[in-house]
């Protein structure tokens, strides 16, 4: 049972719609999955983060919708992705785990996509380019570019929290002048005591468990490998006997004895 959790919030009467987050062990269960440094950690934890909470703005609670946000960028992690649920279950990873420090890793040029699949034909897709090589500052850049919701976005890895502020319409020219001036104070504490002092007249609406949780199972690979091919599977049972799976989004493996691919060879004919 996960101890992180998010709460959501509006302020200054309903002016601002608010999340914050503590989600210290949902850093470290990634880190410790992924085997990365303190560096790649800080990459991949804030892309975890901020699409947790873009998911939890966005999609429909307790429906089966889903989110996924891609960081391309030209530095040296190459791609940063990250899967969310409604429920507030994160999953993903870091392409290059052999990073330095975060603003070389993302690099000065790239792309963040979203793609939210919300049980339409097609899911919707948005991009923008990056316009930062700090990862908040592209996720507070694409809400006000692609959803038009000025917004402000702060993840502090170091001590597991995270706020995400977005300003409704009509919000006053007063409120967003006394926002800006408590975001120059980079607020610390609990979730609570971040919008409390980030914001005025807090108001808690819901709280909810958040955490790192992947849906992968040995059955979803068999399937994939019901994919890969006969004569794929042909050449893993007479030179392997066997074959091992990793995924990708949480390292777990998966192995199948020679006789395991013979029984998925002969549903995939």
């Amino acid at each position: 049972m996960t101890n992180d959790y998010l709460i959501k919030a509006v302020c200054y009467g309903g002016q601002i719609r608010a999340i914050a987050c503590d989600a210290r062990e949902l850093i470290k269960e990634a880190a410790t999955r992924h085997q990365t440094n303190d560096a790649a950690t800080k990459v991949l934890g804030k892309t975890l983060i901020g699409s947790l909470m873009l998911g939890v703005a966005t999609l429909m609670p307790r429906s089966e919708e889903a989110l996924t946000v891609k960081l391309r960028g030209n530095g040296t992690a190459g791609l940063v992705l990250a899967d969310v649920t409604p429920e507030g279950f994160v999953k993903g990873y870091i392409k290059n785990k052999d990073v330095t420090d975060e603003a070389s890793a993302l690099g000065t040029d790239g792309i963040l996509s979203v793609i939210k699949d919300i049980g339409m034909r097609e899911p919707f897709t948005g991009q923008v380019p990056m316009v930062s090589s700090e990862v908040s500052a592209n996720f507070t850049y694409y809400l006000a570019s692609s959803e038009q919701i000025p917004s402000a976005v702060g993840i502090d890895i170091e001590e597991g929290t995270a706020f995400m502020l977005q300003v409704m319409p009509g919000a006053s020219e007063e409120t967003i002048t006394k926002i800006e001036e408590k975001l120059k104070a980079k607020p610390k504490g609990t979730p609570e005591e971040i919008l409390e002092s980030l914001c005025d007249d807090v108001k808690i609406l819901e709280t909810q468990p958040i955490g790192f949780k992947c849906d992968c199972s040995k059955d979803k690979f068999s399937q994939a490998l019901v994919a890969v091919g006969k004569d794929e599977l042909i050449a893993m049972i007479e030179e392997d006997d066997g074959a091992e799976t990793v995924c990708q989004f949480c390292e777990n493996k998966y192995h199948f004895t020679g006789d395991e691919l013979v029984d998925i060879l002969r549903a995939a004919k």
